[in-house]
């Protein structure tokens, strides 16, 4: 009688026990399915083959936003030179922002390429906090010639049926070159 219950407490022991490790692996298992399902991709290549089409375009300044700062990190220390945030990167007050363009704007000769990020910049920034640029030359305004554009790259971080949650890593950006006699919008 005494055996009986060792035996069935043993057994509770050992079916909670392999409960709880299937329990714990589960998420784990559904991650590794979601990785296999939707690879991630990485913004690294997109961004950096970008900015290196931009910096063979010209011996000019290039103006990138600041979503391609790690692409102009690891660009020569004689291309980093040429490369100049499209806005102050930090929040800072707009008349300091707006200082740091105008710098920028005057530096700008035909043939400089700014690389412009296409969000619309008031409908996701209503508080004007956030680093684009204020100055209409520095948003691709007057005086650009489109070269290329590029796709916004989302990776999907979670698919489980018919949930999907797509989180952006890098949106579509534009690449243009000044022409300051070419008033025209892109």
């Amino acid at each position: 009688h005494l055996k009986w219950r060792s035996n069935a407490s043993s057994y509770l022991a050992r079916t909670l026990t392999v409960g709880q490790v299937c329990g714990c692996s589960l998420p784990l298992v559904l991650t590794a399915i979601s990785f296999v399902l939707h690879p991630p991709s990485s913004p690294r290549k997109t961004a950096t083959d970008l900015l290196g089409r931009a910096l063979s375009s010209t011996n000019g300044l290039v103006v990138i936003p600041v979503s391609l700062w790690e692409a102009a990190g690891s660009a020569s220390n004689q291309d980093r030179e040429r490369i100049r945030f499209v806005t102050f990167p930090n929040w800072v007050p707009i008349q300091r922002r707006l200082a740091y363009e105008a710098a920028i704007t005057s530096c700008m000769l035909e043939g400089s390429i700014l690389i412009v990020e296409e969000n619309p910049y008031e409908s996701s920034d209503p508080g004007g906090i956030l680093p684009w640029p204020r100055t209409p030359t520095l948003r691709g305004q007057g005086g650009w010639q489109k070269l290329e554009t590029t796709d916004a790259i989302v990776n999907t971080t979670l698919s489980i049926g018919n949930v999907h949650r797509k989180e952006m890593l890098l949106g579509p950006m534009a690449m243009l070159r000044y022409h300051p006699t070419n008033r025209t919008n892109p």
